[in-house]
């Protein structure tokens, strides 16, 4: 190989680390985080993006300890998602920041509604309705 196609291969190589190996780094940080330090709190759904090449990506927003999380997380079709749905989020709350919403576990808007600001070290199966994912053929 000549010096130019060095130099392309090289700069191919940079872009598939910040592409591929650099994202796939930042989700395995925050979930070993998570599982460090897993606490539970209710979470509910506040807008919809998304895109063709990404999908549908739902924004969610939660308390702990009297500040305000927001995070999104992208669906699968197989979840029937709404504005305004309660799900349970799973967090670390040694960095609340790192979270994701469990869309298996929806719940009850009579119980979200008594807990703004609550949070659980163990998952908190007596207020929330366990969901299967649909399956479509």
């Amino acid at each position: 190989m000549n010096r130019e196609e060095w130099k392309s291969f090289w700069a191919g190589v940079a872009i598939f680390i910040v592409i591929v190996v650099v994202p796939y780094f930042c989700r395995r940080s925050k979930r070993i985080e998570i599982d460090k330090h897993t606490a539970y709190a209710v979470g509910v759904i506040t807008k919809k993006t998304g895109s063709l090449k990404n999908g549908k990506h739902w924004h969610y927003k939660f308390m702990y300890k009297g500040k305000e999380y927001e995070e999104y997380r992208q669906t699968e079709e197989v979840y029937d998602v709404a504005i305004g749905d309660f799900y349970l989020v799973r967090f670390s709350y040694k960095e609340p920041d790192k979270s994701t919403i469990l869309y298996e576990y929806k719940v009850r808007p009579e119980m979200a509604a008594t807990l703004p600001d609550t949070f659980w070290t163990r998952l908190p199966k007596d207020i929330a309705e366990f969901r299967q994912k649909k399956i479509r053929f």
